[in-house]
């Protein structure tokens, strides 16, 4: 096991905070050149991959202009988020010549930053669209990309900042330029973006500067973190920066992953949704690098389990499940599916999950392919066709459906549908209600399958596993039966018998 160690993840000492402001104040540069220093000379010798800071947009921005992650301020968003970020470049650019100047000689490791990026689609092939694609790369990722490759602030976030966005000096400039052996890359998602009404009449903010619209398209999946599963924006993305920096060192994506529900140890084992979503996406940088991007290394974000912020141990991204009462361990199919890889040096994905990650333009309901329109990013494509399903397929997604139906849990709210029923005779309450009931499952079994987590994928596969071909087979028909059981007369009898006691 080689480690890569991260100096920084949002965990500034309260004391500095308390002292001088922390990331607002230029003290934080020396006092993190120390803190560094210190990493260095204890755990040097160990270590060979550093990471001085781990995604500074989300410390910046999402500390000092919306105010959802710590120190939670939002009282200046105009300034704050620039002059914040500005600091934590210059305190990563010393801990690296601190690396450099001092140790690197002896320990022979690299040092670098890591970078969270969603790929930015233009929504429409419009000049305006691909001028705010342009901006939001720029605001995310080139904010501090840019300083570090090329030297310097994006001129898009200068032109628009102007004095707000903080300078740096030629000295500064020599130290930050270079000051990465390799480009981290974190990557979860994508959007569709488009130019924002202007804004020029409000208040100054970090995400008002950018006049930029995010949208999701309605068909993507989405993880237990709301976050859309889209494969194909991770083969742009690698390929943009790529293209846009050519980092001496490659790029390392150091996080990418996909959170999942699970009630229980059951659903951890079979769920299907994290490594439908890791397939997708490690197919897309295979293609990536296919073409020629130069990346060097992959993490699953993330091994086990674990404290995911502020939803505390709500949200699960491990690979292996974490009974967190009991500390047990139990891999999921995500981790079958990276022990398969590891050891073969090979991915095999389904055609139908390769399928459902291609790019398709937003919220396409046409079937033929348009025609691409050149370097803009904004390419046709053709809309997957409704998946097909052998019979062994068939069996065992009904199956597991009766498994996930004869819950207690799920039982239990079923009846209280029926019941609520009996009182107000309500058919569209109750068709509301058990629909709601069902999708979190439907949700986490169709993708498996190829079908959207949707009511039209639910659609496609009820007619999909009632067709003739399908009920000719007896086991096919007897499954089809048992889940409407669970589903409709087991309840329902349940409620009625509590009414008659």
């Amino acid at each position: 096991i080689t480690p890569l160690v991260t100096l920084y993840h949002w965990d500034l000492p309260q004391c500095l905070q308390t002292e001088y402001g922390g990331w607002l104040n230029r003290q934080v540069v020396a006092d993190f050149e120390i803190f560094a220093d210190t990493c260095f000379r204890c755990f040097g010798g160990l270590v060979k991959y550093w990471v001085t800071l781990n995604e500074p947009w989300c410390a910046a921005a999402l500390g000092y202009c919306s105010g959802e992650h710590a120190p939670g301020r939002s009282q200046a968003p105009g300034t704050e988020p620039y002059l914040a970020a500005h600091h934590m470049i210059l305190a990563h650019a010393q801990a690296v010549k601190c690396y450099r100047d001092h140790f690197r000689e002896e320990q022979k490791g690299l040092i670098g930053i890591v970078l969270n990026m969603d790929w930015k689609e233009p929504l429409t092939p419009s000049a305006a669209d691909a001028q705010a694609q342009r901006r939001a790369l720029d605001w995310q990722l080139g904010w501090f990309a840019d300083p570090i490759y090329k030297g310097d602030y994006p001129q898009t976030m200068r032109e628009r900042c102007k004095d707000r966005l903080p300078s740096f000096t030629a000295e500064e400039r020599a130290i930050v330029k270079g000051s990465s052996d390799f480009f981290g890359l974190n990557h979860y998602s994508s959007d569709f973006v488009s130019a924002k009404e202007d804004t020029s009449g409000s208040q100054s903010n970090y995400f008002q500067d950018q006049e930029v619209n995010n949208t999701s398209d309605p068909r993507w999946f989405k993880t237990d973190m709301g976050w859309d599963i889209v494969p194909w924006g991770f083969e742009r993305l690698i390929t943009w920066i790529h293209k846009t920096y050519a980092p001496p060192g490659g790029i390392i994506v150091t996080e990418n992953g996909c959170a999942c529900r699970e009630n229980t140890e059951a659903d951890a084992i079979n769920a299907g949704l994290g490594s439908i979503t890791l397939q997708g996406y490690l197919a897309h940088l295979h293609k990536a690098m296919a073409a020629g991007a130069d990346v060097r290394g992959y993490f699953v974000w993330s091994l086990f389990d674990n404290f995911e912020w502020a939803y505390g141990y709500s949200k699960r991204f491990g690979i292996v499940r974490v009974d967190f009462d009991t500390q047990k361990r139990t891999p999921k199919a995500s981790a079958r599916l990276m022990t398969k890889l590891a050891q073969e040096n090979r991915l095999s994905v389904p055609s139908r999950v390769y399928a459902t990650s291609e790019f398709s333009p937003y919220n396409a309901r046409a079937t033929a392919a348009e025609p691409s329109t050149g370097s803009g990013g904004y390419a046709g494509s053709k809309r997957p066709a409704k998946p097909e399903l052998s019979k062994e397929d068939a069996k065992s997604m009904l199956t597991e459906f009766c498994r996930r139906y004869e819950d207690e849990k799920f039982q239990t709210k079923m009846v209280h549908c029926f019941e609520q029923h009996m009182i107000h005779n309500d058919e569209i309450t109750l068709l509301k209600a058990r629909r709601a009931i069902c999708m979190p499952v439907q949700a986490e079994i169709l993708p498996k399958y190829g079908f959207e987590p949707t009511v039209r994928g639910v659609a496609q596969v009820t007619s999909t596993l009632t067709t003739p071909s399908m009920m000719e087979d007896g086991e096919i028909r007897d499954l089809n039966f048992m889940v409407t059981y669970l589903t409709t007369e087991k309840p329902k009898a349940a409620a009625a018998e509590g009414a008659t006691v």
